[in-house]
């Protein structure tokens, strides 16, 4: 990995001023550092704080400064800082964008309809990009015939996630299995095959609710259960949890195992407590066709939330 730090001199505005202050950094700065890789570390005048400022919610990049670490630097509003960020360079060679749909008919039980959108670029997508080039793939793979079904679902997300895999494509999954053969792709299997080993050397847990004891647990039984095997634990903070990135010195089985590496991989992440929701769906791919988990155990750096608007976008929390 490759590191490079980051400059800016600002001045701090007032977030909330009771029960006690909090300031924050303006949306300028946050934005212009996650355009250029992963947040490593933040300092504040010299200070280290990595881990104790985070991103308002919502569609909000403003980095707030928590009323301890106010007290602390002795920080007041108006104040001007240097605030100097280290970013992890993005060594990037493809965007993975996920776009999910939808359509539920709640007076017909078995009338579901739930589409995942795989689109493999040389560059991000913004999320209109994504929704449009996913129905471009959808009439192109399945059928213009079929532009009905893509007429009643509604777009529910576009998740994006960094590969370092050299692949451009798309893939639907029919994640209801009503369309034989359930999946499409423009990938050839040795481009699914690439992206495979790479996921074979980490093991992602999401966790949905922002407790640290739940996290501790969460790292202890991985260290229990995995041993040597890990080589370092990222975890990244998100909008509702965090993310908790376990990589790996050698696959969960010996390779060429395949199909024991996925089905450790799901015992380890139920283990673990990963979120239910996302191995049930990871469960279908696999059960669809194995080569589908190229697309599978996927944890985004930035979702957005097409009925809300509310965007989550993870930030470096701390390394175990």
């Amino acid at each position: 990995m490759s590191y490079e730090t980051l400059s800016y001199t600002v001045k701090l505005r007032i977030y909330h001023r009771l029960p006690r202050l909090r300031l924050y950094i303006p949306e300028e700065v946050a934005k212009d550092a996650l355009s250029r890789g992963k947040i490593d570390r933040i300092l504040l005048n010299g200070v280290d704080v990595t881990g104790r400022l985070y991103l308002a919610g919502y569609r909000d990049y403003r980095l707030i400064i928590p009323y301890d670490v106010v007290a602390k630097l002795n920080l007041k509003p108006g104040d001007t800082v240097k605030v100097e960020i280290v970013i992890v360079k993005r060594e990037v060679i493809t965007y993975h964008h996920v776009v999910y749909a939808s359509y539920d008919d709640q007076t017909k039980e078995k009338d579901k309809r739930r589409f995942e959108f795989h689109l493999f670029r040389d560059h991000e997508l913004t999320s209109e990009e994504a929704i449009r080039e996913a129905k471009e793939c959808f009439t192109d793979l399945i059928g213009q015939d079929y532009e009905i079904v893509w007429d009643i679902l509604s777009i529910r997300y576009v998740g994006w996630e960094a590969i370092p895999v050299k692949v451009e494509g798309c893939t639907i999954i029919d994640m209801q299995e009503h369309y034989h053969p359930y999946h499409w792709t423009t990938l050839e299997m040795k481009d699914d095959a690439e992206i495979i080993k790479w996921r074979f050397s980490r093991v992602n847990v999401d966790v949905d609710v922002r407790d640290l004891r739940r996290l501790q647990n969460i790292i202890s039984s991985a260290k229990l259960a995995l041993g040597t095997k890990i080589d370092k634990i990222y975890v990244y903070t998100t909008r509702h949890g965090f993310h908790v990135r376990i990589f790996l010195r050698e696959w969960l089985k010996p390779p060429p195992d395949v199909e024991g590496n996925i089905e450790e991989n799901l015992r380890i992440r139920t283990l673990l407590g990963d979120d239910p929701g996302r191995i049930a769906f990871d469960e279908i791919k696999y059960r669809i066709n194995r080569r589908l988990w190229s697309v599978s155990d996927v944890l985004f750096y930035r979702k957005e939330d097409m009925e809300t608007g509310e965007v989550s976008i993870e930030t470096f929390y701390r390394e175990y």
